[in-house]
């Protein structure tokens, strides 16, 4: 195998296949030892990439126009790609090509062989990619799903968890079957959704005794008479015309130009004849479908050769995944009786929807912050440089409408959207009314009717329930005004008071601190004082002596002087 950009499956000019912050070898690592868990055999984890690698090499498949006995025929450009294809799947190469670029078909007990146009190939070549990746799909789901159940199926089916991965609304500048199927598909989860989210509002408003207005919900059943459950709807036209061995997509367009063009606000029709398209207005807005491929693509009928040469193949998990096929006993009635795409596609949708209407869903929208993935954390200096927002508005609102959550808020807004537990209620608001005592020993009901009056008034548009109170969002919105005003007052109490017990401390420190010094000071000052009159006294002492001393010295002198003048 090489790099991804070579395969055009995966990828196409221009697409960026790095995502900053993945490792593929490691989530392969991680998928490898998943599927271990899972009692996957390193057999069967084989031979799954194996057929993996034969898909990819398939889509890469080119074809060059050519003429045989002047009739329009194609040939394989390069034979390395089918070489890998035959090789990883086990099969005949030269059957292999003669099944892509060739069409045979029993007519009695003659087999006819008749050359396949340069567009037929591309779509027998992507059914024969598509058929394989299907089953293989299949095939892993009902191992998981086999071995997590574990015991008897009958047992695991009681207490099930199932998810369901869908794409979302697409709208490309150009648009095909495949957006066609897909749009259909969140058509009708849409309204799923929105009947699932209004059963729930009024579920609660029933269960709580409240009395409530009628919501006024947006019912998209002409969309969905329109695409499929009306007797002329787009799919049973395009049913119709599939059957035909000579239907079209211009015959199939023109139908439904007849049969929908005056349909005004639910099917479009293009300003210009030249233009194969038509649009529809769906609930995220009005898409443009071409209808280039529809009835190809609905036929999508895989190729009895290829099945008889896949049947042929010895590759046992390849054989496995078309068993069902191979055991049938009658190859040319299950050719026959086999059903387009669109019906098979509308009955699983109709099956998935019964199934979800008995069950209890729990949606989860993810929502693409900007149009280069990339998360705020570990990019956000990178962001930053480069000039792209971390969350980009429109790419984000277009998302949420094509979610419905626009009009679940919608719904939402329209009743009472804001409940709390009357416990809880009493409880974050008790302190915008004096004299409510503890939880215990009050009725949490009338609190919370107490609280409403005296805040928001006698007048307010609130209900209480059995055990929720129903609020506006006005109402809640004044509620939570009134609350930050007495948390920003008792708040301020608290720092007053603890600012004023800080700043007494402090005083207190402060004067203790003060007599220290001063008795200190004071010390050092008599103590200087008393140094410096001791000093004095000696002064004193030396002088008082130094002068008795002279005295002395004087009287000795005149008393010597005196008895020497005697003698």
């Amino acid at each position: 195998m090489n790099g991804i950009t070579i395969y055009f499956i995966v990828s196409s000019p221009g697409d960026a296949v790095e995502v900053e912050g993945r490792n593929d070898s490691a989530d392969l690592a991680e998928i490898r030892s998943s599927m271990k868990v899972l009692m996957f055999k390193d057999s069967e984890i084989w031979s799954i990439f194996k057929i993996l690698a034969a898909i990819l090499h398939a889509g890469n498949i080119k074809y060059i126009a050519k003429s045989v006995n002047n009739v329009e025929a194609v040939e394989i450009r390069d034979t390395f790609e089918i070489e890998r294809v035959a090789e990883l799947l086990s099969i005949n190469k030269e059957l292999l090509v003669n099944a892509l670029i060739r069409r045979s078909m029993m007519i009695g007990v003659e087999r006819v062989v008749s050359y396949l146009s340069a567009e037929e190939t591309v779509n027998v070549r992507d059914i024969f990619v598509k058929a394989i990746y299907h089953r293989l799909f299949l095939h892993i789901v009902e191992k998981i799903n086999g071995t997590m159940n574990g015991v008897r199926k009958e047992e695991s089916q009681n207490n099930t968890i199932s998810i369901l991965d869908i794409f979302g609304f697409e709208n490309f500048v150009r648009n095909s079957f495949e957006q066609f199927c897909i749009n259909y598909t969140n058509e009708t989860l849409h309204q799923l959704f929105i009947n699932l989210m209004f059963k729930m509002e009024q579920s609660t408003y029933d269960k709580e005794q409240i009395s409530w207005g009628p919501i006024e919900i947006v019912d998209n059943k002409e969309v969905l008479n329109l695409i499929a459950l009306g007797p002329m709807s787009i799919m049973a036209i395009m049913d119709e015309e599939s059957v035909l061995p000579k239907g079209t997509d211009q015959n199939m367009l023109e139908k439904l130009h007849v049969h929908h063009g005056s349909n005004e606000g639910l099917y479009f029709k293009p300003q210009s004849d030249l233009d194969r398209s038509f649009g529809i207005a769906h609930y995220a807005g009005t898409v443009f479908y071409h209808s280039k491929g529809f009835i190809d693509k609905n036929r999508d009928k895989f190729s009895s050769d290829l099945l008889e040469l896949l049947h042929a193949s010895e590759f046992r998990l390849l054989r496995l995944l078309f068993d069902d096929v191979y055991n049938y006993d009658d190859m040319s009635v299950m050719r026959n009786k086999h059903p387009t795409v669109a019906s098979h596609f509308r009955k699983l949708l109709e099956n998935l929807v019964a199934s979800l209407e008995h069950k209890e869903p729990f949606f989860i929208n993810c929502i693409v912050p900007n149009a280069i993935k990339r998360p705020l954390v570990n990019s956000q200096l990178i962001l930053l440089i480069e000039g792209i927002k971390f969350m980009e508005r429109e790419i984000v609102y277009k998302q949420m409408s094509y979610m419905s959550l626009l009009e679940m808020v919608r719904i939402r807004k329209s009743g009472y959207p804001i409940r709390y537990q009357y416990q809880c209620f009493v409880e974050r608001y008790r302190l915008l009314v004096d004299g409510i005592g503890p939880l215990r020993t009050i009725n949490c009901r009338m609190a919370s009717r107490r609280i409403c009056d005296i805040t928001l008034g006698p007048e307010a548009d609130i209900r209480l329930g059995k055990t929720m109170i129903f609020l506006k969002e006005a109402q809640h919105l004044l509620l939570q005004q009134e609350q930050e005003r007495m948390l920003t007052l008792r708040v301020t109490t608290i720092q007053k008071t603890v600012r004023g017990w800080i700043h007494r401390i402090q005083f207190k420190q402060m004067k203790a601190a003060a007599i220290v010094i001063e008795k200190y000071w004071r010390g050092y000052i008599q103590r200087q004082r008393y140094r410096q009159i001791r000093l004095g006294f000696a002064r004193l002492q030396a002088i008082f002596r130094s002068r008795q001393i002279v005295l002395h010295y004087k009287l000795f002198r005149a008393i010597i002087t005196k008895f020497q003048v005697s003698y």
